[in-house]
Protein backbone atom coordinates (compact mmCIF):
# COMPACT_ATOMS: atom_id res chain seq x y z
CA UNK A 1 0.00 0.00 0.00
CA UNK A 2 1.05 3.74 -0.85
CA UNK A 3 -0.20 7.20 -0.73
CA UNK A 4 0.10 10.12 -2.30
CA UNK A 5 3.59 11.96 -1.11
CA UNK A 6 3.61 9.53 1.30
CA UNK A 7 5.61 6.72 -0.61
CA UNK A 8 7.42 5.73 2.20
CA UNK A 9 5.52 6.13 5.56
CA UNK A 10 4.46 2.60 7.46
CA UNK A 11 0.87 1.87 6.62
CA UNK A 12 0.36 -1.16 8.53
CA UNK A 13 -2.72 -0.53 11.24
CA UNK A 14 -2.67 3.07 10.03
CA UNK A 15 -6.47 4.58 10.74
CA UNK A 16 -6.16 8.45 10.34
CA UNK A 17 -3.90 10.11 7.46
CA UNK A 18 -4.47 14.00 7.11
CA UNK A 19 -1.73 15.46 4.89
CA UNK A 20 -2.11 19.60 3.76
CA UNK A 21 0.49 19.41 1.39
CA UNK A 22 -2.50 18.39 -1.40
CA UNK A 23 -4.74 21.13 -0.39
CA UNK A 24 -6.62 18.90 2.18
CA UNK A 25 -7.27 15.95 -0.34
CA UNK A 26 -6.43 12.76 -1.74
CA UNK A 27 -4.51 13.91 -3.65
CA UNK A 28 -5.61 17.46 -5.27
CA UNK A 29 -2.85 18.09 -7.55
CA UNK A 30 -3.33 15.06 -10.29
CA UNK A 31 -6.07 12.55 -10.68
CA UNK A 32 -5.37 9.61 -8.51
CA UNK A 33 -6.88 7.46 -11.37
CA UNK A 34 -5.86 6.80 -14.87
CA UNK A 35 -3.80 3.98 -17.33
CA UNK A 36 -5.65 2.40 -19.93
CA UNK A 37 -9.54 2.27 -18.96
CA UNK A 38 -9.44 6.08 -18.87
CA UNK A 39 -10.90 6.62 -22.11
CA UNK A 40 -11.63 10.13 -22.18
CA UNK A 41 -10.98 13.42 -19.74
CA UNK A 42 -12.45 16.96 -20.21
CA UNK A 43 -11.27 19.09 -17.82
CA UNK A 44 -12.31 22.72 -17.89
CA UNK A 45 -9.69 24.07 -15.93
CA UNK A 46 -6.89 23.36 -18.18
CA UNK A 47 -6.34 26.09 -20.59
CA UNK A 48 -4.46 24.30 -22.73
CA UNK A 49 -7.24 21.78 -23.79
CA UNK A 50 -10.01 24.74 -25.46
CA UNK A 51 -10.04 26.23 -29.05
CA UNK A 52 -12.44 28.76 -29.81
CA UNK A 53 -14.65 29.55 -32.52
CA UNK A 54 -15.30 33.30 -32.04
CA UNK A 55 -14.59 34.98 -28.23
CA UNK A 56 -15.13 32.26 -25.84
CA UNK A 57 -17.08 30.62 -27.82
CA UNK A 58 -15.86 26.81 -27.64
CA UNK A 59 -14.81 25.17 -31.11
CA UNK A 60 -12.77 22.23 -29.33
CA UNK A 61 -12.68 20.53 -25.74
CA UNK A 62 -9.53 18.48 -25.87
CA UNK A 63 -9.96 15.42 -24.28
CA UNK A 64 -6.87 14.42 -21.77
CA UNK A 65 -6.73 10.75 -21.72
CA UNK A 66 -4.72 10.64 -24.51
CA UNK A 67 -7.18 8.73 -26.97
CA UNK A 68 -8.05 12.06 -28.84
CA UNK A 69 -12.14 11.77 -28.33
CA UNK A 70 -12.31 15.61 -28.55
CA UNK A 71 -15.37 16.85 -28.27
CA UNK A 72 -16.34 20.03 -31.16
CA UNK A 73 -18.68 22.05 -32.19
CA UNK A 74 -18.22 23.83 -36.13
CA UNK A 75 -21.27 26.28 -35.35
CA UNK A 76 -20.05 29.48 -33.63
CA UNK A 77 -24.04 30.04 -32.59
CA UNK A 78 -24.42 26.57 -31.32
CA UNK A 79 -20.61 26.68 -29.05
CA UNK A 80 -21.08 26.56 -25.45
CA UNK A 81 -18.68 29.33 -23.91
CA UNK A 82 -16.06 28.96 -21.49
CA UNK A 83 -16.95 32.13 -19.50
CA UNK A 84 -17.46 32.60 -15.21
CA UNK A 85 -16.34 30.72 -12.80
CA UNK A 86 -17.82 28.17 -10.14
CA UNK A 87 -15.65 27.84 -6.94
CA UNK A 88 -12.92 30.30 -8.46
CA UNK A 89 -12.56 27.70 -11.61
CA UNK A 90 -13.57 28.13 -14.88
CA UNK A 91 -16.36 26.53 -16.47
CA UNK A 92 -18.18 25.43 -19.56
CA UNK A 93 -21.26 27.28 -19.58
CA UNK A 94 -24.26 25.84 -21.98
CA UNK A 95 -27.28 28.11 -23.11
CA UNK A 96 -29.65 26.03 -23.00
CA UNK A 97 -30.67 26.83 -26.43
CA UNK A 98 -28.53 25.08 -28.96
CA UNK A 99 -25.64 24.42 -27.20
CA UNK A 100 -24.00 20.98 -27.41
CA UNK A 101 -20.52 19.19 -28.19
CA UNK A 102 -19.85 15.89 -29.65
CA UNK A 103 -17.09 13.74 -30.56
CA UNK A 104 -16.19 12.77 -34.29
CA UNK A 105 -14.88 9.21 -32.85
CA UNK A 106 -16.59 6.90 -31.00
CA UNK A 107 -16.15 5.49 -27.46
CA UNK A 108 -16.95 2.01 -26.78
CA UNK A 109 -18.62 1.37 -22.94
CA UNK A 110 -20.22 -1.96 -23.76
CA UNK A 111 -18.46 -4.23 -21.08
CA UNK A 112 -18.57 -1.94 -18.38
CA UNK A 113 -18.52 1.40 -17.56
CA UNK A 114 -17.91 4.45 -15.05
CA UNK A 115 -18.86 8.21 -15.79
CA UNK A 116 -18.14 11.36 -13.20
CA UNK A 117 -19.69 14.65 -14.31
CA UNK A 118 -19.23 18.14 -12.55
CA UNK A 119 -22.77 19.53 -13.66
CA UNK A 120 -25.50 22.19 -12.43
CA UNK A 121 -29.01 22.68 -14.21
CA UNK A 122 -29.98 26.09 -14.40
CA UNK A 123 -33.37 26.19 -15.39
CA UNK A 124 -36.39 23.68 -15.18
CA UNK A 125 -36.67 21.67 -18.51
CA UNK A 126 -37.28 17.89 -19.51
CA UNK A 127 -34.55 15.50 -19.29
CA UNK A 128 -31.52 18.15 -20.61
CA UNK A 129 -28.55 16.39 -21.96
CA UNK A 130 -25.57 16.24 -19.86
CA UNK A 131 -24.01 13.04 -21.35
CA UNK A 132 -24.88 10.97 -24.36
CA UNK A 133 -23.82 8.39 -26.50
CA UNK A 134 -24.28 7.60 -29.64
CA UNK A 135 -27.00 10.56 -29.32
CA UNK A 136 -29.33 8.34 -27.48
CA UNK A 137 -30.41 8.54 -23.79
CA UNK A 138 -29.90 4.64 -23.06
CA UNK A 139 -26.84 5.06 -21.65
CA UNK A 140 -26.11 8.83 -20.86
CA UNK A 141 -27.20 10.99 -17.94
CA UNK A 142 -29.46 14.16 -18.28
CA UNK A 143 -31.29 16.77 -15.47
CA UNK A 144 -34.99 16.22 -15.70
CA UNK A 145 -36.88 19.33 -14.36
CA UNK A 146 -33.71 20.99 -12.93
CA UNK A 147 -34.67 18.61 -9.69
CA UNK A 148 -33.45 14.96 -11.05
CA UNK A 149 -30.61 13.50 -12.44
CA UNK A 150 -31.49 10.48 -14.42
CA UNK A 151 -28.62 8.10 -14.93
CA UNK A 152 -29.68 5.58 -18.24
CA UNK A 153 -28.68 1.97 -18.16
CA UNK A 154 -29.40 0.65 -21.72
CA UNK A 155 -32.82 0.88 -21.85
CA UNK A 156 -36.39 3.28 -21.74
CA UNK A 157 -37.13 5.30 -19.02
CA UNK A 158 -34.85 6.35 -16.16
CA UNK A 159 -33.19 3.30 -14.48
CA UNK A 160 -31.67 5.25 -11.41
CA UNK A 161 -32.76 9.18 -10.48
CA UNK A 162 -31.47 11.17 -7.73
CA UNK A 163 -32.72 14.73 -6.67
CA UNK A 164 -31.04 17.39 -7.14
CA UNK A 165 -31.39 21.47 -7.66
CA UNK A 166 -31.31 24.35 -10.03
CA UNK A 167 -28.93 26.11 -7.17
CA UNK A 168 -26.32 23.62 -6.87
CA UNK A 169 -23.54 21.89 -8.76
CA UNK A 170 -23.29 18.54 -8.13
CA UNK A 171 -20.62 15.63 -9.33
CA UNK A 172 -22.63 12.96 -10.89
CA UNK A 173 -21.67 9.18 -11.46
CA UNK A 174 -22.84 6.47 -13.05
CA UNK A 175 -21.67 2.69 -13.23
CA UNK A 176 -22.29 -0.26 -14.90
CA UNK A 177 -20.48 -3.52 -14.14
CA UNK A 178 -21.59 -5.06 -17.60
CA UNK A 179 -24.55 -7.08 -16.24
CA UNK A 180 -27.90 -7.32 -17.32
CA UNK A 181 -29.48 -7.74 -13.68
CA UNK A 182 -28.79 -6.90 -10.79
CA UNK A 183 -27.79 -2.91 -8.91
CA UNK A 184 -27.86 0.03 -10.89
CA UNK A 185 -25.32 1.99 -9.31
CA UNK A 186 -25.01 6.12 -9.77
CA UNK A 187 -24.05 8.44 -7.00
CA UNK A 188 -24.32 12.50 -6.55
CA UNK A 189 -21.66 13.78 -4.48
CA UNK A 190 -19.91 10.51 -3.38
CA UNK A 191 -23.08 9.65 -2.02
CA UNK A 192 -24.53 6.03 -2.78
CA UNK A 193 -27.69 5.25 -4.71
CA UNK A 194 -29.37 1.70 -6.26
CA UNK A 195 -31.92 0.32 -8.52
CA UNK A 196 -32.29 -3.42 -9.06
CA UNK A 197 -33.27 -3.71 -12.54
CA UNK A 198 -32.79 -4.39 -16.06
CA UNK A 199 -29.63 -3.49 -18.24
CA UNK A 200 -28.06 -3.71 -21.47
CA UNK A 201 -25.62 -2.42 -23.79
CA UNK A 202 -28.21 -0.61 -25.67
CA UNK A 203 -26.08 2.82 -27.13
CA UNK A 204 -23.21 2.13 -25.13
CA UNK A 205 -21.13 2.64 -27.79
CA UNK A 206 -20.91 5.42 -30.39
CA UNK A 207 -19.90 9.49 -30.47
CA UNK A 208 -19.88 11.37 -27.17
CA UNK A 209 -22.65 14.40 -26.54
CA UNK A 210 -22.33 16.91 -24.36
CA UNK A 211 -25.16 19.62 -23.41
CA UNK A 212 -28.20 17.38 -25.66
CA UNK A 213 -30.36 15.17 -25.01
CA UNK A 214 -34.28 15.44 -25.38
CA UNK A 215 -33.69 19.03 -24.11
CA UNK A 216 -30.71 21.23 -24.07
CA UNK A 217 -28.52 21.77 -21.28
CA UNK A 218 -29.28 25.12 -19.76
CA UNK A 219 -26.23 25.10 -16.74
CA UNK A 220 -22.91 24.09 -16.64
CA UNK A 221 -20.14 21.55 -16.65
CA UNK A 222 -16.60 21.63 -14.84
CA UNK A 223 -15.58 18.18 -15.62
CA UNK A 224 -16.05 14.96 -17.21
CA UNK A 225 -14.14 11.72 -16.81
CA UNK A 226 -15.02 8.39 -18.53
CA UNK A 227 -13.37 4.73 -17.79
CA UNK A 228 -14.99 1.38 -19.76
CA UNK A 229 -14.67 0.23 -16.66
CA UNK A 230 -16.74 -0.23 -13.59
CA UNK A 231 -13.97 0.86 -11.08
CA UNK A 232 -13.62 -0.50 -7.75
CA UNK A 233 -15.51 1.31 -4.73
CA UNK A 234 -11.67 2.46 -3.43
CA UNK A 235 -10.67 4.11 -6.98
CA UNK A 236 -14.81 5.58 -7.24
CA UNK A 237 -13.53 6.98 -3.78
CA UNK A 238 -10.71 8.49 -4.76
CA UNK A 239 -12.11 10.16 -7.91
CA UNK A 240 -14.76 11.72 -5.67
CA UNK A 241 -12.37 13.11 -3.84
CA UNK A 242 -10.20 14.72 -6.36
CA UNK A 243 -13.20 16.39 -7.86
CA UNK A 244 -14.85 17.66 -4.53
CA UNK A 245 -11.70 18.93 -3.20
CA UNK A 246 -10.75 20.21 -6.78
CA UNK A 247 -14.08 21.81 -7.00
CA UNK A 248 -15.26 23.04 -3.54
CA UNK A 249 -17.83 20.49 -3.82
CA UNK A 250 -18.58 19.05 0.00
CA UNK A 251 -18.65 15.05 0.74
CA UNK A 252 -21.72 13.40 2.33
CA UNK A 253 -22.00 14.38 6.11
CA UNK A 254 -19.65 17.35 6.26
CA UNK A 255 -20.76 20.44 8.53
CA UNK A 256 -21.52 23.42 7.10
CA UNK A 257 -19.30 24.93 9.85
CA UNK A 258 -16.23 24.07 8.83
CA UNK A 259 -14.12 22.99 5.89
CA UNK A 260 -13.43 18.98 5.13
CA UNK A 261 -9.58 18.28 5.83
CA UNK A 262 -10.05 14.58 3.71
CA UNK A 263 -8.86 12.07 5.78
CA UNK A 264 -6.59 10.29 2.92
CA UNK A 265 -8.07 6.73 3.99
CA UNK A 266 -11.79 6.43 4.70
CA UNK A 267 -13.20 8.88 2.80
CA UNK A 268 -16.85 9.22 4.97
CA UNK A 269 -14.78 9.89 8.27
CA UNK A 270 -12.84 13.50 7.46
CA UNK A 271 -11.69 15.58 9.47
CA UNK A 272 -13.27 19.71 10.10
CA UNK A 273 -11.69 22.53 10.00
CA UNK A 274 -13.40 25.23 12.46
CA UNK A 275 -13.11 28.61 13.02
CA UNK A 276 -10.87 29.30 10.46
CA UNK A 277 -7.12 27.89 10.33
CA UNK A 278 -5.74 29.44 6.94
CA UNK A 279 -4.48 27.16 4.23
CA UNK A 280 -0.42 27.49 3.47
CA UNK A 281 0.44 25.95 0.60
CA UNK A 282 1.48 22.93 2.35
CA UNK A 283 0.15 23.71 5.96
CA UNK A 284 -2.23 24.68 8.12
CA UNK A 285 -1.89 27.88 10.54
CA UNK A 286 -3.73 28.07 14.09
CA UNK A 287 -4.30 31.41 15.73
CA UNK A 288 -3.58 30.42 19.41
CA UNK A 289 -7.59 30.95 20.27
CA UNK A 290 -10.28 28.49 18.98
CA UNK A 291 -8.30 27.33 15.75
CA UNK A 292 -9.17 23.38 15.73
CA UNK A 293 -9.75 20.33 13.65
CA UNK A 294 -12.19 17.74 15.00
CA UNK A 295 -13.85 14.42 13.25
CA UNK A 296 -16.76 14.69 12.23
CA UNK A 297 -18.65 13.41 13.77
CA UNK A 298 -17.47 12.64 17.30
CA UNK A 299 -15.66 9.52 16.14
CA UNK A 300 -15.22 6.63 18.59
CA UNK A 301 -11.98 5.87 17.91
CA UNK A 302 -11.33 2.24 20.12
CA UNK A 303 -14.03 0.96 17.95
CA UNK A 304 -12.96 3.01 14.43
CA UNK A 305 -10.06 0.61 13.50
CA UNK A 306 -9.40 -1.97 10.84
CA UNK A 307 -10.17 -5.49 11.16
CA UNK A 308 -7.69 -7.16 12.79
CA UNK A 309 -6.75 -4.00 14.98
CA UNK A 310 -5.29 -4.28 18.60
CA UNK A 311 -6.89 -2.88 21.75
CA UNK A 312 -5.69 -0.49 23.69
CA UNK A 313 -2.79 0.75 22.00
CA UNK A 314 -2.39 3.81 19.77
CA UNK A 315 0.20 5.57 17.94
CA UNK A 316 -0.17 9.66 17.55
CA UNK A 317 1.83 11.32 14.90
CA UNK A 318 2.49 15.12 13.60
CA UNK A 319 4.55 17.63 12.07
CA UNK A 320 4.05 20.57 13.66
CA UNK A 321 5.62 23.83 14.52
CA UNK A 322 5.00 26.58 17.14
CA UNK A 323 7.00 29.38 19.17
CA UNK A 324 4.61 28.97 22.00
CA UNK A 325 4.70 26.09 24.92
CA UNK A 326 0.96 27.24 25.84
CA UNK A 327 -1.49 25.56 23.75
CA UNK A 328 -2.45 22.17 22.69
CA UNK A 329 -1.36 19.86 19.66
CA UNK A 330 -3.76 17.35 20.12
CA UNK A 331 -6.88 16.28 23.13
CA UNK A 332 -9.49 13.23 23.97
CA UNK A 333 -11.65 14.48 26.21
CA UNK A 334 -12.68 11.22 29.07
CA UNK A 335 -16.14 12.54 29.68
CA UNK A 336 -16.65 15.71 29.50
CA UNK A 337 -15.88 16.43 32.74
CA UNK A 338 -12.58 17.28 33.14
CA UNK A 339 -11.20 14.31 32.67
CA UNK A 340 -8.62 13.04 29.67
CA UNK A 341 -8.34 10.23 27.71
CA UNK A 342 -4.61 11.88 26.08
CA UNK A 343 -3.47 15.01 25.12
CA UNK A 344 0.14 16.71 24.04
CA UNK A 345 1.22 19.97 23.91
CA UNK A 346 4.36 21.41 23.38
CA UNK A 347 5.86 20.43 26.86
CA UNK A 348 4.07 17.62 28.29
CA UNK A 349 1.38 14.87 27.93
CA UNK A 350 -0.84 13.67 29.77
CA UNK A 351 -2.79 10.41 29.47
CA UNK A 352 -5.31 8.40 31.55
CA UNK A 353 -8.30 9.76 33.22
CA UNK A 354 -8.85 11.92 36.30
CA UNK A 355 -5.74 9.80 37.83
CA UNK A 356 -4.11 9.75 35.09
CA UNK A 357 -0.16 11.07 34.68
CA UNK A 358 1.01 14.36 33.29
CA UNK A 359 5.09 14.34 32.40
CA UNK A 360 6.95 17.01 31.11
CA UNK A 361 9.63 16.53 28.71
CA UNK A 362 12.16 19.54 26.93
CA UNK A 363 9.65 21.90 24.65
CA UNK A 364 9.98 21.82 21.53
CA UNK A 365 8.76 25.27 21.04
CA UNK A 366 11.40 26.79 18.95
CA UNK A 367 9.51 27.81 16.04
CA UNK A 368 11.50 24.95 14.01
CA UNK A 369 9.13 22.19 12.58
CA UNK A 370 9.07 18.89 14.62
CA UNK A 371 8.29 15.19 13.84
CA UNK A 372 6.33 14.28 17.44
CA UNK A 373 5.27 11.34 18.01
CA UNK A 374 3.30 9.73 21.18
CA UNK A 375 3.11 5.39 21.56
CA UNK A 376 0.39 4.39 23.84
CA UNK A 377 0.25 0.41 25.08
CA UNK A 378 -1.47 -0.61 28.10
CA UNK A 379 1.10 -0.10 30.02
CA UNK A 380 3.59 2.47 28.75
CA UNK A 381 3.42 6.15 26.98
CA UNK A 382 6.51 6.93 24.99
CA UNK A 383 7.36 10.19 22.83
CA UNK A 384 9.63 10.75 20.04
CA UNK A 385 10.49 13.89 18.47
CA UNK A 386 12.67 13.82 15.17
CA UNK A 387 12.93 10.16 15.21
CA UNK A 388 14.27 10.34 18.89
CA UNK A 389 12.82 9.14 22.32
CA UNK A 390 12.27 12.23 24.47
CA UNK A 391 10.77 11.03 27.07
CA UNK A 392 11.63 7.44 28.85
CA UNK A 393 8.93 5.62 29.13
CA UNK A 394 6.21 6.18 31.60
CA UNK A 395 3.65 3.89 33.58
CA UNK A 396 0.25 4.62 33.29
CA UNK A 397 -0.63 3.36 29.56
CA UNK A 398 -4.20 3.37 27.82
CA UNK A 399 -7.08 1.04 28.56
CA UNK A 400 -10.46 0.81 26.48
CA UNK A 401 -12.31 3.20 28.67
CA UNK A 402 -9.99 6.19 28.09
CA UNK A 403 -10.52 5.79 24.27
CA UNK A 404 -13.96 4.10 23.88
CA UNK A 405 -16.06 7.02 24.43
CA UNK A 406 -17.48 7.87 21.34
CA UNK A 407 -19.43 10.60 22.60
CA UNK A 408 -16.48 12.83 23.67
CA UNK A 409 -14.64 14.96 20.53
CA UNK A 410 -11.33 14.41 19.45
CA UNK A 411 -9.85 17.25 18.67
CA UNK A 412 -6.38 18.55 16.65
CA UNK A 413 -4.90 21.55 17.56
CA UNK A 414 -6.99 22.24 20.98
CA UNK A 415 -7.70 21.02 23.88
CA UNK A 416 -10.98 20.72 24.89
CA UNK A 417 -13.42 19.57 28.58
CA UNK A 418 -16.24 19.06 26.53
CA UNK A 419 -18.39 16.03 24.79
CA UNK A 420 -19.63 16.29 21.24
CA UNK A 421 -22.93 17.81 21.54
CA UNK A 422 -24.76 20.10 19.37
CA UNK A 423 -22.79 22.85 21.04
CA UNK A 424 -19.46 21.06 21.70
CA UNK A 425 -17.93 24.43 21.82
CA UNK A 426 -20.04 26.40 24.16
CA UNK A 427 -17.49 26.29 26.69
CA UNK A 428 -13.76 27.71 27.01
CA UNK A 429 -12.06 27.65 23.38
CA UNK A 430 -8.71 29.44 24.43
CA UNK A 431 -6.87 26.12 24.33
CA UNK A 432 -5.66 26.04 20.86
CA UNK A 433 -1.99 25.80 19.83
CA UNK A 434 -0.40 28.85 18.20
CA UNK A 435 1.44 27.72 15.29
CA UNK A 436 1.91 25.35 12.16
CA UNK A 437 0.95 21.55 11.48
CA UNK A 438 1.51 20.15 8.07
CA UNK A 439 0.15 16.71 8.69
CA UNK A 440 -1.35 14.29 11.70
CA UNK A 441 -1.56 10.31 11.31
CA UNK A 442 -3.22 7.86 13.72
CA UNK A 443 -2.09 4.02 13.92
CA UNK A 444 -4.31 1.38 16.43
CA UNK A 445 -1.00 -0.42 17.04
CA UNK A 446 2.27 1.18 18.60
CA UNK A 447 4.95 1.55 15.72
CA UNK A 448 8.42 -0.07 16.41
CA UNK A 449 11.47 2.65 16.80
CA UNK A 450 12.85 2.05 13.75
CA UNK A 451 9.30 2.81 12.33
CA UNK A 452 9.06 5.36 13.71
CA UNK A 453 12.38 6.61 12.41
CA UNK A 454 11.16 5.80 8.74
CA UNK A 455 8.49 8.09 8.98
CA UNK A 456 10.70 11.05 10.13
CA UNK A 457 13.21 10.03 7.68
CA UNK A 458 10.05 9.77 4.62
CA UNK A 459 9.64 13.97 5.43
CA UNK A 460 12.20 15.14 6.88
CA UNK A 461 13.60 16.99 3.27
CA UNK A 462 9.66 18.51 3.46
CA UNK A 463 10.82 20.49 6.33
CA UNK A 464 14.42 20.92 5.77
CA UNK A 465 15.81 18.76 8.08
Amino acid sequence: MSFHNNPRVVTDNLILLLDAIDNKSFPSKDLPVKGSNLVAWFDATDDATFSYGSGSNVARWDDKSGNEHHLYQDVVASSPVRSGSFNSQPIVVFDGTDDFLRTSSSIDLTNSSTIFVVARSYTSVSDAGVISINDSLASGITIHNGSLAYFYYGGGGQAVSISVTTSETNILTKVWDGETSGDRVAYKNGSKSTVNGVMSDTNASGPLRVGLQTSYLNGLIGEILIYDKNLSDEDINKVHTYLQNKWSIPSPGVTSDGTTWYNQLISTENAVLRDGPVFNSSYFSFDGSNDRVTMNPGVDLYSWKPSGGVNNYLTIETWVRTSETSGWIFSKPWNGSGGYNYRLKPAEYFVGTDTGTTVGFTSIADGNWKHVVMLIDPVNVTVYVNGLEHSSPTAHGLSSNDHANGNTQFAIALMTLYPYTSNPWAGDTTFSIAGDMASFKMYNRTLSESEVVQNYRSHKTRFGL
